[in-house]
């Protein structure tokens, strides 16, 4: 009855369930921004330290199509350090 309806729909999750940051309003977390450029700052500093290329497994990845484009499966990368 209600117990087991209430159980199944807490076990499906929204697609937008995870929101680390909040969406807006009173609860947004207030070191979103930093957090964000941090992210940029790292992703930068890997990618001018290494080239980074897709192995062959990936180069045949099929789209999955939702909120967002993403792969349908894992991406493999291969990083290798740059010469300076």
């Amino acid at each position: 009855s209600s117990s087991s309806s209430s159980s199944s729909s807490s076990s499906a999750h929204s697609p937008l369930a995870f929101c680390p940051f909040g969406f807006a309003g009173k609860r947004v977390c207030p070191g979103a921004q930093l957090a964000r450029i941090e992210a940029a700052v790292v992703l930068v500093t890997l990618l001018r330290a290494f080239t980074v290329t897709l192995t062959e497994r990936s180069c045949e990845a099929t789209r999955q199509y939702g909120l967002v484009t993403s792969p349908k499966d894992a991406v493999h990368l291969d990083f290798a350090v740059r010469g300076d």
